[in-house]
């Protein structure tokens, strides 16, 4: 529990040192707004609950276009 609050401790210390940046805070609200909007797509176009409409949302960020994965075809990209 102690780790916990001290990573949490130099998180903020962290996120206060790169915030000064601003082109930081720029990309940080883009990923935000990202991950809110698509939350909001997920969840009221999908028709599911926002626990789940954030987990794909954040998903889709971390790999796009890997919507599922694909099987290796040998070192040199061919079959067999």
């Amino acid at each position: 529990m102690i780790s916990a609050l001290l990573m949490m401790r130099r998180l903020a210390a962290a996120l206060r040192v790169a915030l000064r940046d601003e082109d930081f805070g720029r990309v940080l609200t883009a990923g935000l707004a990202l991950i809110v909007v698509g939350t909001l797509a997920y969840s009221i176009g999908g028709d599911w609950s926002v626990v789940d409409g954030l987990y794909v949302a954040v998903g889709t960020l971390r790999h796009p276009g890997r919507a599922r994965p694909q099987a290796r075809h040998g070192i040199h990209g061919r079959q067999g």
